[in-house]
């Protein structure tokens, strides 16, 4: 800094400025994702412009001999590199080069038969037998477990997935949850999976219809539901662009309350076209078909009468016979997994918590099942250090000490 304040402020605000323009195009080269030779092409148009302003706008500099001469020179070998870098970036883009998911896996087209995803609704509750030693000083001790039916490492590898691998899974991802009540269930099931410890269920009765958002600190994952609980609802949101925000695994579901409400299965069929033309493109999309419904237990006349599972299940047979099921990645037929667990249901809809606990296994295995990696790499512990997130680039970092 020059003992001249004026100086000395003139070459901060010009310091500050630089600084701007330089993480414009920093921000510009990340959003492009751009390779090595783009990051070169960046900085040789920078090193140009810089030499132009000069020029202009720096007579002192201009007038010397030895800018005038390694400028012009400069100049030249500056945009025969950058037309050479421009070739090496538009070649490097024209390759055929995998998609990746949001959390930078290469998207492997997946080798796991349709028969796999299939398999992911197939299973059935086992009781847990009890340990002689604590049923003796328990006052209970019985429960159940869910269970794959095909579960094989290489060819269908379903698993639960404990809190890091889920979010080691879905790390900086955006999960959207959209449609009726079973949906928020599952929505609340699947925040818990990612943070058992510090994820509380609201009991409010005022959020059951409301939109929520749950973020962990953890992996920067963030889940929200969106309260849509007819097929309509949905397809306007999926159709309005400006209010759908940038979402990674968009998980839908709603039938019950077109059951209950519109009583009209072929407007029902309608609806679900719309959506499937809605469906985001490269977003990983999920279904969730409705649960039984046991009509000696629904609560009101109107649900007796338009909402039984002989009802449903026409709604059922609607969405599988639809295109959905060719449009989305992951289409589950939750009915197996509320099958002899009629008992922990109290109004003929909901159940208790573990049926919702499997749907968001199941939703979490659906989503790693089109990301081959996923499954074939263990989560890394965290030793030594944050591990760092998105704005972790090696490349920029080399250019940067460059």
């Amino acid at each position: 800094m020059p003992d001249d304040r004026e100086l000395a402020i003139r070459n901060t605000l010009g310091m500050a400025v630089v600084f701007f323009i330089v993480f414009v195009v920093a921000g510009l080269l990340h959003v492009a994702n751009a390779s090595i030779a783009g990051v070169i092409v960046a900085c040789l148009c920078l090193f140009v412009v810089s030499i132009f302003i000069i020029s202009i706008y720096a007579k002192v500099a201009a007038d010397n001999i030895g800018f005038q001469i390694w400028a012009r020179r400069l100049f030249y070998y500056s945009a025969v590199l950058i037309a050479f870098g421009l070739i090496v970036e538009i070649a490097i883009r024209s390759r055929s080069i995998p998609p990746t998911s949001s959390n930078g896996i290469v998207a492997v087209p997946s080798k796991y038969s349709p028969d796999c995803f299939a398999s992911i609704s197939n299973g059935r509750w086992e009781k847990v037998i009890c340990d002689p030693k604590v049923s003796q000083k328990s006052a209970f001790c019985g429960t159940q477990k869910w269970v794959w039916t095909q579960s094989d490492a290489k060819t269908c590898p379903l698993s639960a997935m404990n809190p890091a691998r889920a979010l080691a899974v879905f790390k900086g991802l955006h999960v959207m949850f959209m449609g009726d009540s079973m949906v928020r269930m599952a929505y609340h099931s699947f925040n818990k999976m990612l943070d058992p410890v510090k994820y509380q269920m609201p009991f409010n009765s005022t959020l059951k219809h409301a939109d929520m958002k749950y973020r962990t600190n953890a992996s920067d994952v963030t889940v929200s539901f969106v309260w849509s609980p007819k097929a309509q609802d949905i397809a306007e949101h999926l159709e309005d662009n400006s209010t759908l925000p940038k979402v990674h695994y968009l998980v839908l579901g709603a039938s019950l309350w077109d059951a209950l409400h519109e009583h009209d299965i072929s407007l029902y069929k309608s609806r679900l076209d719309r959506i499937g033309k809605a469906i985001p493109k490269k977003t990983t999309v999920a279904w969730v078909q409705p649960t039984t419904v046991i009509d000696a237990l629904l609560m009101t006349p109107e649900k007796r009468q338009y909402m039984t599972e002989a009802i449903v299940d026409e709604y059922r047979r609607a969405a599988s016979s639809s295109s959905l099921p060719t449009l989305v990645n992951v289409f589950l037929e939750s009915r197996n997994v509320s099958l002899s667990r009629e008992d922990s249901s109290v109004d003929g809809v909901h159940y208790s918590h573990d049926v919702y606990d499997v749907l968001a296994q199941m939703l979490a295995n659906g989503y790693a099942l089109n990301f081959r990696q996923l499954f074939s790499k263990s989560p890394k512990s965290n030793v030594g250090g944050k591990v760092t997130g998105s704005m972790s680039s090696p490349k920029y970092g080399a250019a940067l000490v460059a």
